[in-house]
């Protein structure tokens, strides 16, 4: 804790930011764990998702199958017209870098290097939104990691609006000069 004043009783006591900001890491933190339980023990949009199967149309490919049922939702996927790579880039830095480093790059054992993802260069932007909306589970057939990815990156604030902007903040990230990988190939 960088700052803290003095109590009454001569004691160091925490500076109120500081411990706003460890309140909202913690129940983050929380909110990723209880959001894993629950779609490992009962979420019936993974039980259709990993099976692989349900919902595929003749002709369709393994991963375009795994995106038909995974991402069924009654809402709409948002136009990614407008989009503002600059404002994805701040939620980025802000959610996603926690897993996949500042630069999108990844970190080993925790997210993968998304400026060489395969997955993500092949979806569309809509399809890629609504894969940050439900996230993926370690055993879902698509992933090459086995890692857990939270549903909006464990960020329940963050709205269609800004699942847009931070795709639009991938595909620059992708279109960059990218060196060698930090964390899991794709």
């Amino acid at each position: 804790m960088s700052k803290s004043n003095v109590g009454r009783s001569g004691a160091a006591v925490p500076a109120l930011n500081d411990v706003a900001k460890l309140a909202a890491a913690i129940v983050g933190v929380i909110v990723m764990l209880a959001g894993g339980i629950f779609v490992e023990f009962g979420s019936p949009r993974r039980d259709s998702a990993v099976a692989g199967t349900a919902g595929r149309a003749p002709g369709m490919e393994s991963g375009q199958a795994v995106l038909a049922t995974q991402f069924q939702d009654s809402t709409p996927l948002p136009s990614c017209e407008g989009a503002d790579p600059e404002v994805g880039q701040l939620l980025f830095e802000n959610t996603c870098a926690t897993c996949h480093g500042p630069d999108g790059r990844g970190l080993p054992h925790q997210g993968v290097n998304l400026r060489l993802s395969r997955f993500v260069a092949r979806h569309s932007d809509p399809q890629l939104v609504g894969f940050l909306r439900v996230g993926r589970q370690p055993k879902d057939p698509e992933t090459v990691s086995g890692l857990y990815m939270p549903a909006r990156g464990g960020n329940l604030a963050l709205d269609d609006e800004s699942l847009v902007n931070i795709v639009a903040h991938l595909r620059n990230l992708q279109k960059s000069d990218s060196p060698q990988p930090v964390g899991e190939p794709q």
